[in-house]
């Protein structure tokens, strides 16, 4: 029973590492470094989210360990400025966080038994990772929308102004 919930929480960061990423990227990023940056870089993502997840116990450093990680292999992917990779970086993980806490607060209203206890972990219960996913990919929808014409370079104020928002 655990390996299906295993199962679960590696959809849902497969989601967002070839879903929400990608579809942020693809509206602000633009110069790719090669064929292989379509999927190689998000690929590299994946496994340093698993290392980070499952290595680092403290889980006040996942957030900015991913936010660097994924910093570092659009870096790998593309040849945009620095501005424009950490700001699809911020946008991905913001995305993801706020996705979830969204959800959170939902399910917890909603649903009687939002969580389910095998052994001595604590999972979500099988129907929260189905919305989880779907509501991904509406947000990977929406913002790929919003962004899909986006022509501007970000320059240092642009980015200033980003993380003070972000921050």
């Amino acid at each position: 029973m655990i390996a299906l919930y295993f199962a679960l929480d590696i959809m849902i960061t497969v989601i967002q590492c070839f879903v929400v990423l990608p579809s942020i990227v693809a509206s602000i990023c633009k110069e790719k470094r090669g064929k292989w940056a379509k999927w190689l870089p998000y690929i590299i993502l994946i496994l340093m989210v698993f290392l980070i997840t499952w290595v680092i116990k403290s889980p006040y450093l996942h957030i900015p360990l991913n936010v660097l990680s994924t910093i570092f292999v659009l870096k790998l992917g593309y040849k945009d400025s620095f501005y424009k990779i950490t700001t699809c970086s911020l946008l991905y993980i913001a995305t993801v966080v706020s996705v979830d806490s969204a959800l959170f607060v939902v399910i917890n209203e909603v649903m009687a038994e939002p969580f389910v206890v095998i052994g001595d972990q604590q999972f979500g219960a099988w129907s929260t990772y189905f919305i989880n996913a779907a509501a991904l990919m509406i947000a990977s929808y929406i913002i790929y929308a919003v962004l899909k014409d986006f022509q501007c370079e970000i320059g240092l104020k642009d980015f200033i102004v980003i993380l003070i928002c972000y921050f």
